[in-house]
């Protein structure tokens, strides 16, 4: 959300898709560098990309708002049935915060109703869930979880449209009057750990696609995505890699020590992964 000009907020991470400005103002203070301010029923920004309609069963969608003031029917964020014109999912406050999702038209799937939206201050949304029917969806807000159900989840089966922020593609609503920074999303749940590290006590961090692997002896955890190459890490303890880890070397020798040490794939329906490149080895 760096741009100070132009129609198109750039995707850091591989380019694919570029999110789409209609209006408002880019360049604007955000929490980190420039975000992008919505201000009128006009302003919106377009992922391009449907997050509930995908293959991929676990999805986290995290961002920053700064409400300027708190706007009765006002849509933050949603996404609407191309069928029907119908909302499938939403953050809007209507004098409370209100996230809300339907399944198939008019069946409430997932409900928050409570505060959590406030004016005049910097919040970090974190919202998870599954588009596999199998339950789970979990609401953080500053690092804190709001709400968490595993009896439901957020699944819609209709054509629905790309994720909105500042207004639905149908429908009335007002605009919500706030300022936009630092939207990822990720095809897999994001632990605790990484959001903690996203909210960083409320001063945020930009996400870094490619963090460089910190190996600092004994049992090694691999909980989130890192890189290395070049030079060989001497590993003492067993080598875990978790739920949403995945460890990618190029041209690195693991070498294990001693005898009884373990590679362990914990839970590998999540896509954990170690990846060896070139020549890279385990010794």
């Amino acid at each position: 959300m760096n741009e100070t000009s132009g129609t198109l907020a750039l995707d850091s991470v591989d380019g694919n898709p570029n999110a789409t400005f209609t209006g408002g103002q880019v360049g604007q203070s955000g929490i980190i560098s420039n975000g992008y301010a919505m201000t009128t029923t006009d302003d919106s920004l377009d992922l391009n990309t449907n997050l509930f309609n995908t293959t991929t069963d676990n999805v986290t969608l995290s961002f920053w708002t700064y409400s300027n003031s708190l706007v009765d029917t006002s849509y933050y964020w949603a996404a609407d049935d191309l069928t029907s014109n119908d909302p499938e999912c939403m953050l809007r406050y209507e004098g409370n915060t209100r996230i809300q999702c339907y399944s198939d038209g008019p069946a409430l799937q997932f409900q928050y109703l409570s505060s959590g939206l406030i004016a005049n201050v910097w919040q970090h949304w974190v919202i998870q869930w599954t588009n596999d029917g199998n339950g789970n969806a979990t609401i953080w807000l500053n690092g804190t979880i709001l709400t968490s159900d595993a009896s439901v989840s957020i699944t819609t089966t209709e054509n629905t449209d790309a994720l909105e922020f500042g207004q639905r593609t149908f429908g009335s609503g007002n605009s919500a009057n706030f300022t936009l920074d630092e939207i990822g999303w990720w095809d897999r749940y994001l632990t605790p750990s990484e959001i903690q590290d996203l909210y960083n006590n409320g001063n945020g961090i930009s996400y870094d696609p490619s963090p460089e692997c910190n190996y600092q002896g004994g049992n090694w955890e691999i909980t989130s995505y890192c890189q290395h190459s070049n030079t060989g890490f001497n590993i003492s303890g067993n080598l875990t890699i978790s739920s949403g880890g995945t460890l990618n070397l190029t041209n690195v020798t693991l070498n294990f020590n001693s005898t009884n040490q373990w590679i362990i794939f914990d839970n590998v329906a999540n896509e954990n992964k170690l990846i060896l490149n070139e020549y890279s080895r385990i010794n």
